[in-house]
């Protein structure tokens, strides 16, 4: 493939040298040919003829070496004693001086104008390849196909084979090759890796990891590597010339712009197709929310004649029960949708955590009595249950608490919390039925966890107050701590792989809306911790100011 490139100083070469002197020598033998017609005397303005051939043609250089040859070949063809070097008439060492100063002169002023149209050749080139590029680049779909346009003006333009590798989330990915490539060896994909994150080039030729086969150069765009270039040649030599980096440069530049490009429009399709499908989610959670609850407030009435003129029949409990579940999953949609769509509205009260532990408790005690055992007034409640029906979804759609030991640890003397209590009161419903879910039921043992039951506790930490629940399961896996709050988590492998994964993001999302920090790790013995931790600006002093 033959290279387009731009004019270089390093073409000079000893022919162009030997050209030089040739002039000299033509123009020496044609005055000699015409010395009847022409006199010696008038020489000197000849010999101007190749000193502004060789500065116009091949540079500064060969114009003084024209000069100085002319020079010398006027003294030892014209001047007297003739055929030598020496010079014995003053007029004569006067008329070569001037004929070399003039010589050297013209050179100079015909080699800088030659140097400034090569300049401005060369600069109108340039604008016409980045131009051309640049519509390549324009109509260029996707990310492989600008990465293959930049290796085919590449390879044409250098002479060398090229690889495109764009920046993915984890690894350079290799997308383009002149001539094509399945892969890189590991030297080379180092290299181009470390081109990327130091933003620097790398590979042969380079300051850094010379042993690769290629040079890789960084794609810069708003001070982030969108991928790298790799150049090499066969013949193993450096594959841009010093005088061609800038327009290499200028290359990379625009095509770091038509990536950004690339992926700033791929970023506004997928915000568009979000802005969509939260409109449908919209859609669908306002029509479930609305057309869903009718036909459940018909299914709870219904129920509960039945149970009026029958009784008690398991039937009608389960049916109950399963209604009261599908309500629980409706209000947990809306709850969600309401969090994302920064629908919250606090109602800030002055609440007692002794109070509200209690309430939730009741909530899901199964059967109509609720708390089987009396709150103390150190706030602790002994076992809770097994009252009721076992196995019995409590009136919430929760699995309730039957058949669960539950231990209230929450001192009556604690300050009191500036929080919105029906928002709370939802977070401790979900975590305390993410507790008999997963970690205190009866059926622990099965997975090799044991049922110390549901523990709920609060105690001063710092100048704040944290509000634990503890269950005994099978705890939570390692580095699932915080992903577990995420929306429709389940954590595969452990025993929190069911429902519906919307629970403990409700509690985050309720949580941080009143200012409480909500974190899960682990405890010692088995089991897992959930923490709602309230900080000092929660707290009430006993005057009734914030703390």
């Amino acid at each position: 493939m033959k290279a387009r490139r731009l004019p270089s100083a390093r073409a000079q070469t000893p022919r162009l040298y030997a050209e030089t002197l040739l002039m000299v020598a033509g123009v020496t033998a044609a005055g000699l040919a015409a010395a009847p017609v022409v006199p010696a005397s008038a020489m000197d303005l000849a010999y101007l003829v190749p000193v502004l051939a060789a500065a116009s043609l091949y540079g500064l250089r060969f114009g003084v070496v024209a000069s100085i040859a002319s020079a010398l070949a006027y003294n030892f063809f014209y001047t007297s004693p003739l055929h030598t070097l020496r010079i014995d008439a003053p007029g004569n060492v006067v008329t070569v001086l001037i004929l070399l100063g003039v010589a050297l002169f013209t050179s100079r002023l015909t080699a800088r104008i030659r140097d400034e149209a090569a300049l401005a050749a060369a600069q109108a080139r340039q604008n016409a390849i980045l131009a051309g590029f640049t519509g390549h680049l324009v109509a260029a779909g996707n990310t492989a196909s600008i990465g293959a346009a930049l290796c085919t003006e590449i390879a044409e333009l250098f002479a060398a084979n090229t690889v495109f590798l764009a920046a993915g989330p984890d690894r350079l990915e290799l997308l383009a090759g002149v001539p094509a490539l399945d892969g890189l060896p590991d030297l080379d994909r180092e290299a181009a890796q470390l081109a990327c994150t130091s933003q620097r080039p790398a590979g042969r030729h380079t300051d850094t990891l010379r042993a690769a086969d290629w040079q890789f150069h960084p794609l810069l765009s708003s001070g982030a590597a969108q991928g790298v270039l790799g150049l090499a040649r066969d013949d193993g030599r450096a594959p841009v010339d010093a005088d061609d980096r800038a327009l290499l440069a200028s290359l990379l530049a625009q095509t770091a712009l038509a990536l950004e490009r690339e992926r700033l429009a791929a970023e506004i399709r997928d915000v568009a197709q979000l802005r969509d499908r939260d409109r449908l989610r919209g859609a669908l959670l306002s029509s479930v929310g609305h057309d869903l609850r009718t036909p459940l407030t018909a299914i709870f009435a219904a129920t509960a004649e039945l149970q009026r003129v029958n009784g008690a029949n398991s039937l009608v409990a389960t049916l109950d029960s399963a209604a009261h579940r599908l309500d629980r999953y409706i209000t947990n949609l809306l709850d969600m949708t309401r969090i994302e769509a920064g629908a919250i509205r606090l109602n800030i009260e002055a609440t007692d955590l002794t109070d509200a532990v209690a309430a939730a408790v009741r909530e899901l005690q199964p059967g109509p009595a609720g708390l089987d055992s009396h709150v103390g007034p150190a706030g602790l409640a002994g076992h809770v249950g097994p009252a009721g029906f076992a196995g019995h979804v409590g009136p919430a759609g929760f699995v309730g608490l039957a058949g669960h030991a539950v231990r209230i640890d929450v001192a009556a003397d604690l300050p009191l919390v500036r929080i919105d209590p029906q928002l709370f009161h939802h977070c401790l419903i979900n975590l305390i039925d993410n507790a008999a879910k997963h970690g205190g039921s009866n059926d622990a043992s099965k997975h090799g966890g044991s049922d110390g039951g549901i523990t709920i506790s609060a105690a001063r930490t710092g100048d704040g107050m944290t509000l634990s629940v503890c269950d005994t399961g099978l705890g939570l896996p390692s580095g699932s701590e915080t992903r577990i709050f995420e929306t429709f988590t389940r954590l595969e492998g452990s025993d929190r792989d069911n429902g519906t994964g919307l629970g403990l993001s409700i509690v985050k999302g309720f949580a941080e809306a009143m200012g409480i920090a909500v974190g899960a790790h682990n405890r010692k013995g088995g089991g897992a911790v959930f923490d709602l931790y309230f900080p000092a600006s929660l707290l009430v002093t006993i005057d009734g100011d914030a703390a």
